[in-house]
């Protein structure tokens, strides 16, 4: 089974503009003249949680299983390789997030399934099946030395099971932290390991013993050229030889076996600790990571790596104890003829042209490929041996199973008769509590009932005294109307008698006065007449000056004009007098006028207000006939509810008195 490559580009950045170099048409990449085809793509819209159900999902299955498996993320640095790894921690978490979950929940689910099954599974099988171990190192090799940070420390030997989820997070982060801030120059040269192992303590049917499930993040590759050559600067970046021993070991894993010669895995630490990954037992799955903003030339190297990744064919088998124990001696074998074939080189490199040497040497080559093509078969027939193997300890189980349910099947006989009689004390018991419980039921049925009545009683005998109150109410407030209503008649009626006096009075009145007025008018006419005789004594006046004048009459003129100058003073007095008093008659004619006018608008008003009481208290009498009609109606409700309550509990009690009697019969 080949190396599945998987490709995928992040999203971009704040401040950063797209200018993509390579195109992507459905899973494959170009860039120039150099492409690749992917097993699957994901563009900047897949998340975390896509990628690990697509890609990583099945292997932790498996990883449970007894299988190991591998997972790398791979790409320039600022690509997203540690995001894709470990999330963001904040709000996004990464394929270990997902995958350390599962792994409890499946582990969790399968105690829980064992258990569900019987007393045919022991509790120690749970507990092996149970058993994880995981170490996450951080390796970073620069200058030919290495380094290792352990993210979780074993103690006394022998790894911390897991415990909680929280747990591990807390402490990946905390070892995490402590690698960026160690190492903060180096954190793109430094290759992330993180390692789960999966331990059965018991192999008494072939299961498998150990399994293996490594997340890695290779360095950056941003250095790194297809020829093997590393770029320098001033002997400033140093030499990544984590990519350099890896493109060497895939060179010789992509060729065909019988071209294969002397792979060395102790080059890199990093490469030697990953061994199974490439070319051996393992399921191996690379993402290759893409830079919106990649160059032209870091594509075409990513692309050529991920050919040769995906020419590296693997051996993937479960894991057995004598399959593993065979798998190691043959690779012993190997090495140690890869071993002596590096001597031997080294010798012919001091003596070129012996002849027994070259012989040795071919002679060695030829063993050295008849052995790995003798291990690619052994292993390609112990696949189908662990799975015979497999179908073998499932019938082995499959038997023990049986016996062991015939050896039940006495004691389950023998239990039957004891849960019989258990059931039948349990039956009566249940009988007694149910008559007890009925009897209850009964006399809280006859309460309620006493209850229900007492409360209709109540009501009803509210409803009575407040129809009671409305009617007295309405009696009292119809007898206050009517009364005020007849006292208001009785003052209507005397202000109008007094009106129709008055009016009586100023018509008697307005007759004494035209009379005087008459009287007046027939005086001024006589006045008219006495002036107009006057006038026709004028001669006799003329006469009488003349005879003044000339002194012949004296005596007698004085004896004469005494009584018309008086006559005239009280003519002209009693006319004057006269005016005044008409003046004033009409002053004082016209007052009483005005205050009959205003009498009488105020009695018009009294009156509109009396009529818009009425009918105020006409619209609350309607009102308060309507309130009881309604509470009359509400009345009528609540008796009727009570009534079907009263059939309803009638009904049921003759309900629990047949089902009483059925029981009692049946028990009988």
């Amino acid at each position: 089974m080949n190396i599945e490559v998987f490709g995928r580009t992040r999203p971009l950045l704040r401040g950063e503009t797209s200018n993509p170099v390579f195109k992507v048409l459905e899973n494959t990449v170009e860039v120039a003249e150099t492409s690749h085809s992917f097993r699957e793509w994901f563009d900047a819209d897949f998340s975390n949680r896509d990628l690990y159900q697509t890609c990583l999902a099945q292997m932790v299955d498996l990883f449970l299983t007894g299988y190991n498996l591998s997972f790398f993320c791979l790409g320039e640095s600022q690509s997203g390789r540690s995001f894709t790894l470990l999330g963001d921690n904040q709000s996004q978490n990464g394929v270990t997030h997902f995958a350390i979950q599962d792994l409890l929940q499946n582990i969790k689910q399968s105690a829980e399934d064992l258990q569900k099954k019987g007393p045919y599974f022991s509790t120690k099988k749970i507990s092996s099946l149970s058993k994880i171990r995981w170490s996450a190192n951080v390796i970073t090799e620069y200058c030919c030395s290495y380094e290792k940070y352990e993210v979780y420390k074993e103690v006394n030997a022998t790894s911390i099971p897991v415990a909680d989820e929280d747990n591990i997070f807390i402490n990946l982060k905390n070892g995490w932290n402590r690698r960026t801030n160690g190492h903060a120059d180096n954190e793109d040269k430094g290759t992330v390991i993180i390692q789960f192992e999966a331990v059965t303590d018991n192999n008494q049917f072939g299961f498998p013993h150990r399994s293996f499930l490594t997340l890695v993040e290779l360095p950056a590759f941003d250095s790194f050229k297809t020829d093997g050559q590393e770029s320098r600067k001033d002997d400033e970046k140093q030499i990544d030889k984590t990519l350099n021993a890896m493109k060497k070991l895939l060179d010789g894993l992509s060729r065909s076996p019988e071209e294969t010669e002397g792979l060395d895995f102790s080059e890199s630490k990093a490469v030697n600790l990953l061994q199974d990954s490439f070319g051996g037992n393992s399921k191996t799955k690379v993402m290759v990571h893409f830079k919106p903003t990649s160059t032209e030339a870091s594509v075409r190297n990513l692309l050529q790596f991920s050919s040769l990744l995906s020419q590296v064919k693997n051996y993937f088998i479960l894991n057995d104890v004598a399959a593993q124990g065979l798998i190691g001696g043959m690779r012993a074998r190997q090495l140690s003829l890869q071993r002596r074939l590096g001597a031997q080189s080294s010798q012919m490199t001091v003596n070129r042209d012996p002849p027994g040497n070259e012989a040795e040497v071919s002679r060695l080559r030829m063993e050295n490929q008849y052995l790995s093509r003798k291990l690619d078969r052994l292993e390609n027939q112990f696949s189908d041996v662990v799975a015979a193997k497999e179908d073998l300890s499932s019938r082995l189980i499959s038997s023990e199973e049986e016996r062991l349910r015939r050896q039940d099947h006495s004691w389950i006989s023998r239990s039957k008769t004891a849960t019989t009689e258990m059931g039948y004390t349990k039956k009566t018991f249940e009988l007694k509590t149910s008559d007890i419980y009925f009897f209850v039921g009964v006399a809280d049925i006859a309460f309620n009932h006493k209850f229900l009545l007492c409360t209709f009683q109540l009501m009803s005998c509210e409803s009575q005294l407040l129809q009671e109150r409305i009617e007295r109410r309405r009696a009292a407030s119809n007898v206050s109307q009517t009364h005020n209503l007849s006292m208001q008649y009785a003052e209507l009626e005397d202000n109008y008698a007094g009106l129709i006096r008055k009016h009586d009075q100023e018509v008697k009145r307005n007759r004494e006065l035209g009379m005087e007025l008459l009287n007046l008018l027939n005086a001024e006419v006589a006045l008219l007449q006495q002036q107009g005789n006057l006038k026709n004594s004028e001669t006799e006046d003329l006469r009488k000056i003349k005879d003044i004048a000339l002194g012949l009459a004296a005596d007698r003129e004085k004896v004469n004009d005494v009584p018309l100058r008086d006559l005239a003073g009280i003519l002209s007095g009693d006319t004057v007098q006269f005016r005044r008093e008409t003046e004033k008659m009409k002053m004082v004619y016209e007052q009483q006028q005005t205050t009959l006018e205003n009498q009488i608008k105020m009695l018009n008003d009294s009156v509109q207000k009396s009529k818009v009481q009425a009918l105020d208290a006409q619209r609350k009498l309607a009102q308060q006939e309507v309130e009881l009609m309604m509470k009359k109606e509400e009345g009528k409700e609540m008796g009727r509810e009570i009534s079907s309550l009263i059939f309803r509990l009638k009904r049921r009690i003759v309900n629990t008195g047949e089902d009483f009697k059925s029981i009692s019969t049946m028990s009988l």
